[in-house]
């Protein structure tokens, strides 16, 4: 009872002070081996549906509720996937739409190439944090535009980007009627 007591306290201070829930189910996990360190095993959580834990009052019982929030396959190790071994695994809409069993037939299909990797069926209940994979793929999805921004190409050294675009501010005496 501790252990999701703790669970609970965590997961809602995760909500009040960021705005992300954190507790999930995780169902099935993926064992894998990065190429950087190749002996070495990797366990992931594969899809993550995302919950809550509800205490009943006066009672040491708890409840799961299913938050009405999308079900996703773990967007890290979406990304890593893609990035490292250009596996692309289903994501968005396609997750919503099939069934544990063929989400995990469909994902067994794409990673069939790697031959030390394997999948289980497991269940486990747990806090992941995954917000900072979105900034991660915005990142590399925009990184030409990032590098071209003027004021990246002043701070790495090329002034002739910014110089060209630069305007001087305006003076304190005109900003009021402006603004």
């Amino acid at each position: 009872m501790k252990r999701l007591k703790k669970l609970r306290s965590e997961a809602r201070l995760s909500l009040e002070e960021k705005g992300v829930n954190s507790l999930f189910l995780a169902f099935g996990t993926l064992t894998w081996h990065d190429k950087d360190k190749p002996d070495e095993a990797l366990t992931s959580p594969l899809i993550l549906v995302p919950i809550e834990l509800i205490k009943e009052p006066k009672r040491d019982v708890y409840k799961i509720s299913i938050l009405e929030e999308d079900v996703v396959l773990n967007p890290t190790l979406l990304l890593k996937l893609k990035q490292t071994f250009g596996i692309e695994l289903p994501e968005g809409e396609a997750v919503q739409d099939m069934a544990y069993g063929e989400l995990t037939s469909q994902i067994r299909k794409l990673l069939v190439e790697q031959k030390t990797w394997e999948i289980k069926e497991n269940v486990f209940l747990s806090l992941f944090s995954y917000a900072k994979a979105a900034m991660v793929r915005d990142i590399i999805e925009n990184e030409a535009r990032i590098f071209a921004h003027p004021i990246l190409q002043a701070i790495s050294g090329n002034l002739s980007s910014y110089q060209a675009s630069y305007k001087e501010p305006l003076p304190a005496s005109v900003l009021d009627s402006r603004v």
